[in-house]
């Protein structure tokens, strides 16, 4: 079930993937998880979002393998 959440949110974790695709432009694919001010969390597929403050975001590049 889609939900959209219009309240300022504590990032606690994002995962998923940024893939280039081959027509061009990218594809991104995230899973968050995150906490309201009372603790009760939510999560799931995130489509869109604005960060407020700031979040710091590590990106691993993962080279194609060409079978050689």
């Amino acid at each position: 079930e889609r939900q959209i959440i219009n309240e300022n949110l504590e990032l606690v974790s994002a995962e998923g993937c940024v893939q280039p695709l081959e027509e061009g432009g990218i594809r991104v694919h995230i899973h968050v998880a995150a906490a309201r001010p009372s603790g009760e969390m939510v999560g799931g597929h995130c489509e869109d979002a604005t960060c407020f403050t700031g979040a710091f975001m590590y990106l691993q590049i993962i080279e194609e393998d060409t079978g050689t």
